[in-house]
């Protein structure tokens, strides 16, 4: 009877984990659509610095979105993960195959010579800025050099998609289209220094300013006040590293 017990606790605990990782899965979009919101309106009302800022909320929206699917902690079914992933990052114009590429060889051997993910966060933040364009194009030639023929597939079918959308939005088929591609482009190109080298050369002060904002549940203040706990756990969800239910969680098998 023990042992039946045991397991029962056991299924009820891994439904209890996959409900609340599903739950950070709306959190994400929740974000994600407000921001949209927030950027359209903007848009069709001619209010550009709204515009410009709710099209950054776009991108670290679905760069938090993509990071969490990446690392498979949402509890997505294998059979959609994928698309997921390509979805997520097709936000960014940039390919989800490609970045998880660039962004698992970072958590495997952080900061080492084939890390090219990481390489900016090895140099002045002065560097890190000015080089964060070319480091940026490494990444994507790496990515594509080191992928399998499968993952070559997805990355030239999402490129492209990229490219698409990029077109239609730089158009302006859709309001604000311009403004939206712009934004992306200097996130896009100025990842080098936001995304590796602050992260993990941020000072005192500003990790400590970073876990009083990550109280409001904000990923990139998360990402940036628990860097080093994300590291140690990449199968929790980023929501949980410290604002978030700190709750006993199995490992995710899907994370890295």
């Amino acid at each position: 009877m023990a042992r039946r017990d045991d397991s029962v606790f056991a299924v009820r605990s891994a439904r209890s984990s996959a409900a609340l990782r599903r739950r950070e899965l709306y959190f994400h979009l929740a974000r994600l659509g407000v921001s949209s919101g927030v950027f359209l309106f903007a848009s069709t009302t001619d209010r550009l610095v709204i515009a410009i800022v709710a099209a950054l909320a776009i991108y670290l929206a679905a760069f938090s979105l993509w990071h969490d699917v990446m690392h498979g902690v949402l509890a997505l079914p294998p059979r959609i993960h994928r698309f997921a992933l390509a979805a997520s990052a097709l936000v960014m114009l940039l390919s989800g195959h490609s970045l998880r590429r660039g962004h698992l060889v970072h958590h495997r051997r952080p900061l080492a010579d084939d890390d090219i993910e990481g390489a900016p966060a090895k140099r002045t933040l002065l560097h890190a800025i000015v080089g964060a364009p070319a480091d940026a194009i490494r990444l994507r030639v790496h990515s594509w050099r080191s992928a399998s023929t499968s993952e070559r597939r997805w990355i030239a079918v999402e490129t492209l998609l990229c490219f698409v959308v990029a077109v239609v939005l730089a158009f302006e088929l859709v309001p604000g289209g311009r403004v939206f591609v712009l934004v992306t482009l200097a996130a896009q190109l100025s990842m080098g220094a936001w995304a590796a080298w602050i992260p993990h050369n941020a000072p005192t002060w500003l990790v400590a300013a970073a876990r009083v904002v990550a109280r409001s549940r904000s990923t990139i203040a998360l990402s940036l006040a628990y860097h080093e706990l994300h590291h140690e756990r990449p199968d929790l969800p980023t929501a949980w590293l410290g604002a978030g239910p700190r709750r006993p969680a199995p490992r995710s098998p899907a994370s890295p």
